[in-house]
């Protein structure tokens, strides 16, 4: 059989080789004639690449006596191909462990195609995970349903609002909506999530057969009447991530749009099992991180929810897919330079984060969705009656303090981190409304706190004077204060009345008194010699600080 076929390297050759070829395991692949790749005699596994700089091919054969092997458990590999041709009984194998998933991205194949996709889940017994098929006509049996008891699997309806069993089956004695009626039959829907559990510690599933091809379209509906009208749980139908920021690939206007400002932004939501909450990153992101671990990338067989703003079609195809962020469900990046990030956890109950993005472009982000564990503490930021996980704003033109709402799903001890950089900002200040103090977060990022669910949930604030933020001058403010010997004093020019807190450089509660209408009001404490910083909160609510020195 002819093929015309063209090439290009694998990892160590060049370009320029008529003939070549690499052994493993008693297997072979030539390079012939400088034209394409054959694949033969035995199962060969491909090592030695990474997902920066994955192995790639045009034309890639592998004939009836040959199987592909991508690495192994321990050891992932990347490949991209642009055309496949398999020959009976040929087949493909992706393998996933704990220490990596390979991964796959193939623009069209030829010929049967056999493949066996592996998939490792991280957790402890009947965690959840959001899942996905990247096999065209996976059944959800077998390894996905192993009977009885010990496993739960759902799919999430939108029009009902709630979550249906695969047990729930029509003429089954379940109760409608039925699971194969919503469904549509006992398969695995390429491009639909679904919520899976399973009595057994960090299972690995196997998909196979077939793998996703081209453009895959899945229906998102917007008929349900609750707060999460508009919730679809979708899927990654690929063996490889997706990238949320893809410029081309993605048909998603029926979306939310979670940004007004100049660009679209997109919202995705993914479950953390070890956060017990949701994870969020939207489209419009100057960075990649996003919530509890979520990104830009969207791992391979991995559910995650959107929001729908109409009914329509959402479709992706190969321009989305992406080999970064494949062998780690939730991976985080490093800090930056415009975000403010907030953690509260507790080692038994869980975690949440919020993240404050200064962006001069984009306004909005991406709202909160609450965790379905009841116990789970919950952190968001409220701002212009919404909450919010992302909130880009203008930070240094519009805000210097944003209210963080807290929910303590138990009584217990919390500690809430922030994560910055810290050259750029003056000061960063965590203000807990319920003991009416401030903690510098320059100094010391973690907060230690006891919660109750009982207590307001707008119990905190964030101020900050970021590094560029235009002083006022002395003479327009309406406070203002300055050491005088070991007291402080303070010039009330608007006779306005509230709090005072001193803080050391450490971020330590010295002292805290009334702000009376008084235009002059000196107090009188014996501070050792240092930086103070004063805060004053007024009865209307703003908040103004200022450095002191003691000498």
């Amino acid at each position: 059989m002819k093929q015309t076929l063209l090439l290009i390297s694998i990892v160590v050759l060049s370009l320029n080789i008529s003939a070549q070829t690499i052994y493993n395991n008693g297997a072979h692949i030539v390079s012939t004639s400088g034209s394409y790749w054959v694949l033969d005699n035995g199962s060969f596994t491909l090592t030695s690449n990474s997902s920066t700089n994955p192995t790639q091919f045009d034309e890639l054969i592998i004939n009836d006596d040959a199987s592909l092997i991508l690495g192994s458990a321990s050891t992932p590999a990347y490949l991209t191909v642009d055309g496949l041709s398999m020959i009976s009984p040929a087949t493909v194998t992706i393998p996933s462990g704990s220490t990596g998933s390979s991964s796959l991205i193939v623009g069209t194949i030829y010929g049967t195609r056999s493949f066996t996709v592996n998939r490792y889940f991280t957790g402890a017994n009947l965690a959840w995970h959001l899942i996905s098929s990247p096999i065209t006509s996976q059944e959800i049996s077998g390894v996905f349903t192993p009977g009885g008891s010990t496993y739960d699997f759902y799919l999430y309806n939108e029009p009902t609002n709630e979550w249906i069993n695969r047990k729930n089956l029509d003429g089954g004695g379940g109760v409608a909506p039925y699971f194969d009626d919503v469904n549509g039959d006992l398969l695995f829907t390429p491009g639909r999530g679904y919520l899976a559990a399973y009595d057994e510690s960090n299972p690995t599933k196997s998909f196979s057969g077939a793998i996703n091809q081209g453009t895959i379209s899945q229906s998102v509906t917007f008929s349900g009447t609750t707060g999460y009208q508009g919730a679809n749980l979708l899927g990654n139908p690929y063996p490889s991530s997706l990238d949320w920021k893809a410029p081309t690939g993605w048909t998603r206007t029926m979306l939310r749009d979670d940004d007004p400002g100049l660009e679209t932004g997109y919202s995705m939501y993914i479950w953390n099992e070890t956060a017990n909450n949701y994870g969020t990153y939207i489209s419009n992101e100057t960075d990649d991180i996003g919530t509890n671990s979520v990104t830009r990338y969207i791992p391979p067989m991995q559910g995650f929810f959107v929001m729908a703003a109409s009914a329509g079609s959402f479709q992706m195809n190969e321009d989305v897919c992406v080999h970064e962020s494949v062998s780690s469900w939730l991976k985080n990046s490093s800090v930056n330079p415009d975000i403010i990030k907030l953690k509260v956890s507790n080692p038994e109950f869980g975690s949440d984060e919020v993240l404050l993005e200064d962006n001069e472009i984009n306004t909005g982000g991406a709202q909160k969705w609450f965790s379905f564990v009841e116990t789970a503490p919950s952190l968001w930021i409220d701002f212009e009656d919404k909450q919010y996980s992302i909130l880009m704003d203008d930070v240094i033109e519009d805000e210097n303090h944003y209210s963080i709402g807290f929910k303590p799903g138990m009584e217990e001890q919390y500690t809430l981190t922030a994560s910055f950089d810290a050259g750029s900002y003056v000061d960063i200040m965590l203000e807990d409304k319920k003991l009416s103090s401030f903690h510098n977060l320059l100094e010391s990022p973690d907060y230690h706190f006891y919660g109750y669910p009982s207590d307001d949930p707008a119990r905190f604030a964030l101020h900050f004077s970021a590094v560029g933020l235009p002083e006022t001058e002395t003479t327009s403010s309406p406070i203002q204060v300055y050491s005088n010997g070991k007291g402080i004093n303070v010039i009330n020019n608007n006779n306005l009345t509230g709090e005072i807190t001193i803080l050391n450089i450490l971020g330590q509660q010295m002292d805290s008194f009334k702000l009376d209408s008084n235009i002059n009001q000196t107090h009188h404490a014996d501070f050792p010699s240092g930086v103070y910083v004063v805060y004053i909160k007024t009865s209307a609510g703003q908040v103004y600080s200022e450095k002191v020195i003691v000498n």
